[in-house]
Parts: structure tokens; C-alpha cells; sequence
């Protein structure tokens, strides 16, 4: 990833948080490295309530994107800018909007009674250390994240608080039967041409893979024969328990997430044909096609679509249900609430003089991009954070636990006293 590509995706994560992600604002709070922390300021960049936000946490999120997009340099930050049709003040916004969205969160989930549970944090984060050797590498880990160990701890709690929130309202919010038909008619065209497949899966244990391959070859050749159904051979042979209990039945393509040389098989098979034999990491496969959906020129109802789609459909309509209950809930606390951000000191390390960097002409371009990198650059800055906190929430409300979090937006950029 060049220099540019990489810090519109590091943006994205600040556009992401500001209109949605609240958990985001609390990671890179830590000292970090190389221009991390230099120079920042100390005071309030903005209150939220009474609850200050630093400006040394917001500036150490500024300096710490510039570290992992390589643009440390007064020039590079400039020509960075620049490219993006940016400022040093609408990068300190952004990054400020975000954390007010993240206070507001943490703020209003206590009156939805909402909390974190402790020791599910303490667990998750003996998890991470144990993937390290030695404290020394763990806390090499942290500060190439940008993080120090509390900041990290607060950044999990965040995110749990986050997902419990945000479960709350997909619990709470219910899509219309208008929302489910029009989900469908936006959805439709995307699912022209859509594969429901079924498939048997062989477990390659590293010891003995040639038996396994004979034993997938064997089963392929007494399907084609005639000697054996797909679905008795699916319950017979297949190492995927899901997969053995449904006559394999994998689902739509278009809505389940398979291995690019499945769906490679995939794309070129009809109805009724198997594959051959599938290399996946650690697995065989043999898939076949069962039905394929030709969309109709006009969708005015979610009946028009196949079973497995109109769940789908379904969950698209309620997915957005609860990201708009999300957003007019956080932009009730915004109206509601005494926000001030307070204006951009002067000395701090990430300002710089626009007037020596001419704004690309890409720039126009650069919201789109920044908005289309946003979950490549979220993958990449956090994928370890998410993969310790996603196995459960720890959160709870008097709904139980929670593990999903829909995105949600707020359309509220300003202070308001």
C-alpha cells in the first residue's frame, strides 16, 4: 500500500468512528512512537458534559496515524493533507467528534444499564499477553499499535460497551414489512444470478492428507457414477457436522462467505453438476449446485425472493433498523447534552502551514475513498483487538449479553452548549 492509498485509510477509521464506530476513539491514547505524543498540548479538546476529552489523547491519535502512514515529516504531512483536501483543523474534528460520540456512549449506556463486566476485560487481555513470549515483545506489540496497556484495556471496554449498546437497540428495533420489501427490491439485483449450493467437507489433519484426498476422490467418483447421492454422501462422509446434519446444504453464494476457489467452482457449475476435488486451507471440499435465481426485471416484495434470500433481506431491513434507532438515540444525547470543543491550540506537533501545499486535484475524489477504505483500514489497525473481544461481549444489560454491533451514524459535526 503506498503512502497516500494508506493514510486515506487510516483517515476512514477517524470518518468511521465519527459516524459510527464509537468504540475507535480510544485506541492510540498511549505514547506510541516516533512522533507519537511529541509536543502535544495539555488542557481539554473538548468537554462532553463536564467529562474532558484531552487534547494530548486526541493529539496522540493524530501523531500515531502519522507514524503508520510514514508521514511524519512536515512535507509528507502537508502533501498527505493536501491530497485529501484536508486540514490540520479538520483532522483534529474529526478525531474529537469521535471521541464525543465514544463519551456520549459510555455516558448514555449507564442509563440504559448497560455495563462492562470486568473480568471478561482482564480475561481478554491475559489472552493477548499469552500470544507474546515475554512482556518485552507484548509491549513492543502495544506501542507499534499505538497503544499503551491501559489504553488498550480502555480501548477493549469501549468496544464491548459498544456492541452491547448497539445490541440493545437491534433487540429493540423492528423493520417494518415496507422496510423488508424494499431491502428486497434494493438487494435484488445483486442477487441475479445467485448459487444455493450444498457440500462435503474433508478435514486434512497433516498426517494423513493422501488418505484424505483418496477418500474425497473416492466419494466424487461414486457420486458421478450414480452410485451415491450427494446428500447421502454429505451425511455419510462429510467431516463438517453442520454440513453432515443438512444434506450439506451451504446456502446462497451471494450471502455466505466461502473460500475464493469455492466460489471459483462455484461460478462455473450448473444445476445439478459437483465439482471436483477443493483445496481450502486444512479442508477438501465437493461442491455441488442445487438452484440458481434469476432475478425478475421489478422486485415489490420480499416473496420474490428464494427462502435463504428473504432472510437475508430480512436481516438487511432490521440491520438498519437498529443502526437508525442507534443514530437518533446518539443524536438525542447530542442535542441534549453540553458540548464544547474547545479551539485548536497553538503549538501543537501536527500543525502546519496549507498555504505551502497545493490541494491535488484528486482531492475531490479523496471522501469517496476515504469512506470505500474504511474497513480495510479498521482490518488493519485493529484485527487483533477484535479478534480477542468478538468471542464474547462481557457486556450486559437486562436484555443479557450481547455480541453484535450494527453500525450507526450521528449527522451531528458541531458543539452545541
Amino acid at each position: 500500500m503506498n503512502r497516500i492509498a494508506k493514510s486515506v485509510a487510516l483517515v476512514a477509521v477517524v470518518l468511521a468512528c465519527t459516524f459510527g464506530m464509537a468504540a475507535c476513539s480510544g485506541s492510540g491514547s498511549g505514547s506510541g512512537s516516533g512522533a507519537a505524543g511529541a509536543g502535544a498540548s495539555g488542557g481539554a479538546a473538548a468537554t462532553v458534559n463536564g467529562t474532558a476529552i484531552p487534547e494530548q489523547e486526541i493529539t496522540d491519535q493524530i501523531q500515531e496515524m502519522r507514524v503508520q502512514s510514514d508521514v511524519t515529516s512536515e512535507s509528507a504531512w502537508g502533501e498527505y493533507l493536501a491530497q485529501l483536501g484536508q486540514t490540520p483543523e479538520g483532522m483534529r474534528e474529526q478525531y474529537i467528534q469521535s471521541a464525543v460520540n465514544n463519551e456520549l456512549m459510555r455516558q448514555g449506556a449507564k442509563d440504559l444499564g448497560i455495563t462492562v463486566d470486568k473480568a471478561q476485560v482482564d480475561e481478554i487481555m491475559q489472552s493477548m499477553k499469552n500470544g507474546y513470549a515475554t512482556d518485552a515483545e507484548w509491549k513492543a506489540w502495544l506501542d507499534e499499535a499505538g497503544y499503551t496497556e491501559d489504553s488498550y484495556r480502555k480501548m477493549q471496554e469501549d468496544s464491548m460497551l459498544s456492541s452491547a449498546v448497539n445490541e440493545h437497540f437491534a433487540k429493540e428495533a423492528k423493520a417494518s414489512e415496507a422496510d423488508i420489501n424494499a431491502a428486497a427490491a434494493s438487494l435484488g439485483a445483486s442477487y441475479d444470478g445467485a448459487k444455493r449450493t450444498s457440500r462435503i467437507v474433508f478435514y486434512m489433519n497433516g498426517e494423513n492428507n493422501d488418505a484424505v484426498r483418496a477418500k474425497a476422490n473416492d466419494v466424487l467418483g461414486r457420486i458421478n457414477s450414480g452410485g451415491l447421492s450427494f446428500g447421502d454422501a454429505a451425511r455419510m462422509y462429510s467431516d463438517d457436522p453442520e454440513a453432515a446434519t443438512n444434506n450439506g446444504d451451504a446456502g446462497w453464494d451471494v450471502v455466505t462467505g466461502y473460500s475464493e476457489a469455492y466460489g471459483e467452482a462455484v461460478k462455473n457449475l450448473g444445476v445439478g453438476q459437483v465439482s471436483g476435488v477443493i483445496d481450502e486451507e486444512s479442508q477438501l471440499v465437493l461442491v455441488r449446485v442445487d438452484e440458481v435465481f434469476n432475478a425478475p426485471a421489478e422486485i415489490t416484495s420480499v416473496s420474490q425472493l428464494p427462502e435463504g434470500l428473504q432472510t437475508a433481506a430480512k436481516e438487511s431491513a432490521e440491520s438498519m433498523a437498529a443502526s437508525e434507532a442507534y443514530s437518533k438515540w446518539l443524536d438525542g444525547l447530542r442535542e441534549s447534552g453540553n458540548i464544547v470543543v474547545n479551539p485548536m491550540p497553538s503549538g501543537l506537533p501536527y500543525a502546519v502551514d496549507m498555504s505551502k501545499y497545493a490541494t491535488s486535484s484528486a482531492s475531490a475524489a479523496a471522501p469517496a475513498e476515504t469512506e470505500g477504505a474504511a474497513s480495510a483500514a479498521a482490518e488493519d489497525g485493529e484485527s487483533a483487538a477484535s479478534e480477542s473481544s468478538s468471542s464474547s461481549s462481557g457486556a450486559s444489560s437486562s436484555g443479557g449479553e450481547s455480541s453484535s454491533s450494527p453500525s450507526s451514524s450521528s449527522s451531528s459535526s458541531s458543539a452545541a452548549n
